[in-house]
Parts: C-alpha cells; structure tokens; sequence
C-alpha cells in the first residue's frame, strides 16, 4: 500500500482535518500531539533539503506567535497565577502580569504555529493542476484563479531568496530596517512582472472567453441566480464555522448543508462557459489514497463530534484559575489516524 506519491484530494482532505482540532482546541495535550504530527508528516515526504524556500513563512509566524504572548501578557491582568504588578497608572498595561495570560498566549501561538505549518505542508504535496483537472467545468474559472493565487507566495519565497542572495554577493549586508528596501523594491516589481506574465499567459490561452461572445438575455437569470447561490453558500459555510467554534454542533451541520447545497445549485446554475479540457494524464486513485482520505474524514468527524458532547477533551480554560488540563486518551488516539500519510509513504525506486 505503499506510495511515492498521493493524490491531491487525499492531502487537501488531511490538511482540512489537521486544521479542524487547531481550530477548535486550546488544550495543550491535543495542540502538541498535531504539531507533532504535521512534523512527522512533513519530515517523511520532504527531502532533507526540500522546504528551504518556506523557512523565512516559519520565521514570521514565530515572529508573530513571539508577539502575540507578549501582547496577551501585557493586556490581559487577570487569572489567580501572579508574575508581577506594573503600575496601575499605566495605560493599558498597568496592572497584573499572570501566568495564566502567559500560558493562554502560548497556547494561541502554538495552534498559529501549527496551522501555518499544516497549510505550507499541504500546498507543497498539493497538484493545483490535478484539482484542476477533477472540478467541474463551470468552476474552471474559480480554480485557476485560487491556483494561482495560492501559487503566489512559493514564488515569492524563491524570488526573495534569490534576490537576498545577489545583493549579498554584491557586498550588502543586513543590520537595520532600511537595509532591506534594496530587496522590497525589486521583490514588488518581480511580482508585478510574474502578475503580468500570468494574465498574457492565461490570456493567450483563452481563459475565461466563451465559444459564444455574444451575449444572451436568457442567462441574466442564471447569472443572478449562481450569484446568489454562491453568496448564500458562503454565507453559510461561514455561519458553519463560527457555530463550531463556540461548539454549536447542531447548528453547524444545518448551516454547512444549506450552504453546501446553495454552492451545487449555484454551480449547476452557472452558464457553461469554459473552453473544452485536454487531458494527457488521468488520475488513479489508490488504496493509499482511500486510506488517508478515510483516516482524514473519521478525525474530522470525530473532533467534531467529540466537540459538541465533550468540550472539555478539546476546550482549556485558563481563568480565571488555571490546573492542568484533562488528556483524554481516546481523542488522542483518534487524532494519531492523521499520522497516516506518514505510514503509506515510499521513497522514490523503492518497491513496496
């Protein structure tokens, strides 16, 4: 069952899945166990050298989780763990300094962390053209656009390296904020270069030209209605997520369905403009595949379910007292299926 490769839809699947507990959860037994996770994963299908290019997005996100804690310590005085005492007469951080502030900070950190870690892991295993290639036709549009839209921060991580290291060759060196303007400027242009190279390319290859360039007045109402098919489904989705992250299950399930149905009808009511697809190479789907796809859906669901009967497993309330956090054993052994890329992964020339 081993593979040197999964389909794209089976690593979309387990990045969704893994982002579900860190959405959900502040207790630090869980927060760990998929941070532990997602650098196993990462580690088994990346190459030693392989990620070089997304460690300055791991930086930031340090940087910003390093800020966070500072700022959750300074502006939040309560809980019953003192550090110290600033001056009350000070505006905004006057007043206690709490370890319970501390340890609620890092623990926003950690799930930050944790979900960038996940989203670059999974983009970088993810074939934008295979998820392309397995939409339907009327979402054509949508998915080159989100394609090259995710594509774009990759880029930029090569081009910001690339261009840090020729103005280093050249004898510049780093030590204030102003040094780097000689880096920003020709990263913008390059962007600004690569946006147009896209649009003439995309341009060249007839996207988003109908086979009928006329217009026809028997769409207009397709048009409105996809439209608002599609606000109402977002709408929807987002109702969905707020609900289960204050642990509305019920709620959630109602409004993901109403929102997933109004984004098909929408998709259905959406006139067919899209030119015929060529495709040279058709997507097997494996045992592999069915495997991490099924262990992703059964953590999905279950962190869901276990949300809604027993938030506590998930949920960690650090005020206005703080103890230790409960490990619920059986959560932990659910979230341990996300270890299942891990498993089925096989190096390249090596049968198995």
């Amino acid at each position: 069952m081993s593979v040197e490769r999964l389909d794209s839809r089976a690593w979309l699947g387990w990045g969704l899945a893994t982002m579900t507990p860190l959405l959900l959860s502040r207790n630090p037994w869980v927060l760990i166990q998929v941070l532990v996770i997602v650098a196993v994963v990462r580690a088994v299908w990346h190459p030693a050298t392989a990620g070089r290019d997304m460690a300055w997005f791991l930086k930031i996100a340090a940087a910003f989780v390093t800020v966070s804690v500072a700022f959750n310590v300074l502006t939040v005085h309560a809980g019953d763990r003192i550090i110290s005492e600033l001056p009350v007469s000070w505006p905004v951080v006057g007043g206690i300094l709490t370890w319970n502030a501390l340890v609620y900070g890092i623990l926003g950190g950690i799930a930050l962390f944790t979900l960038v870690l996940t989203g670059i892991t999974a983009s970088s295993l993810i074939s934008w053209i295979d998820l392309f290639h397995v939409m339907p036709r009327r979402l054509a549009p949508i998915a080159v656009t989100g394609s090259v839209a995710w594509a774009f921060l990759p880029q930029t991580a090569i081009a910001w390296r690339q261009i840090r290291e020729a103005q280093v060759m050249r004898g510049h060196r780093f030590r204030r904020a102003r040094d780097f303007i000689p880096i920003v400027v020709p990263l913008l242009a390059g962007g600004l270069d690569r946006s147009l190279a896209m649009a003439e390319a995309l341009e060249s290859r007839g996207f988003g030209v109908s086979p009928d360039a006329r217009p026809k007045s028997a769409n207009r109402w397709r048009n409105v209605a996809s439209s608002s098919g599609l606000i109402v489904g977002l709408v929807g989705l987002a109702v969905a997520s707020y609900c289960l992250a204050v642990g509305q299950a019920t709620w959630a399930i109602v409004a993901a369905t109403l929102g997933i149905v109004a984004l098909v009808l929408a998709a259905r009511a959406t006139p067919d403009r899209s030119m015929a697809r060529t495709r040279y190479r058709e997507l097997t789907w494996t045992r592999a595949n069915s495997l991490v796809s099924g262990a992703s859906l059964i953590v999905m669901a279950m962190v869901i379910f276990w949300n809604s009967i027993r938030s506590g497993s998930l949920a960690y309330q650090v005020y206005p007292t703080m103890n230790v956090p409960p490990a619920d054993l059986p959560l932990l052994l659910i979230l341990g299926l996300l270890l299942a890329p891990a498993l089925v992964f096989r190096p390249a020339g090596r049968e198995g």
